[in-house]
C-alpha cells in the first residue's frame, strides 16, 4: 500500500506501465515479485545476490558487494511457481499483488547464512552502491496470501541449502567437462 518511490528511468517506467495497464479495459493481475533465486541460468552467468554470494563461497572466491547494507525480501523459485500456478488457477486479476517470502533480509545476514552453510568464509570486495539500487525493499504479501491461499514454504536458510547443493552439482559438472 506504499506509495511507490521508483529509483531510476526502468523503474519510472515500470510504475507508467502498471498505471496504464490498470487504467485499460484489459483483465490484467501485476505482480511485484521479490528477487528471486533458485533460478536455473543455462550458459548464463549466475544472476541475483543469492547464487552471486554461495557460487564464489564455494570457489573460495571473494564476493563484489554495491554498497553497505540492504534489506530485501527474496523468494525461492519453487515458492514463486507454486504462487504463480495459484495465481493463473484462480484467474486473479484487476491489481497489484506482491509476490516474495513475505520476510525482510539483511545483506550481512545473507552473508552468515552463505558461510554457516557452504562452510567457507565470503571475502566482500566493497563496492560503492549505484544510485539506482534500492536498499530497502520489504514486501507486505498478506493481500496475495488472503486472495489464493499461499504461503511461501522455503525459509531463506533451506533455499540457501538448496541453492548451494544445486551449484556444487552445477561446478562438479563443468569440471567433469571434456576440453
Amino acid at each position: 500500500s506504499d506509495e511507490p518511490q521508483p529509483q531510476g528511468a526502468y523503474a519510472e517506467a515500470k510504475l507508467a506501465a502498471e498505471r496504464m495497464l490498470l487504467q485499460s479495459a484489459l483483465p490484467v493481475c501485476l505482480l511485484r515479485v521479490a528477487p528471486l533465486y533458485g533460478l536455473p541460468e543455462g550458459r548464463q552467468k549466475l544472476q541475483g545476490v543469492i547464487s552471486l554470494q554461495v557460487a564464489p563461497a564455494l570457489k573460495n572466491q571473494s564476493f563484489d558487494q554495491w554498497g553497505e547494507d540492504s534489506v530485501k525480501d527474496y523468494l525461492h523459485r519453487s515458492d514463486f511457481c507454486e504462487a504463480l500456478r495459484r495465481i493463473v488457477a484462480q484467474r486473479l486479476q484487476g491489481d497489484v499483488w506482491n509476490v516474495g517470502s513475505g520476510v525482510a533480509t539483511h545483506l550481512r545476514e545473507l552473508v552468515r547464512i552463505v558461510e554457516k552453510t557452504t562452510g567457507h568464509q565470503l571475502e566482500i570486495n566493497l563496492q560503492p552502491s549505484p544510485e539506482w539500487d534500492v536498499r530497502d525493499n520489504r514486501l507486505d504479501i498478506t493481500k496475495l496470501r488472503g486472495a489464493i491461499g499461499w504461503q511461501p514454504g522455503v525459509s531463506i536458510e533451506r533455499g540457501m541449502e538448496l541453492e548451494s547443493v544445486r551449484l556444487r552439482e552445477r561446478f562438479s559438472q563443468l569440471l567433469q567437462r571434456p576440453a
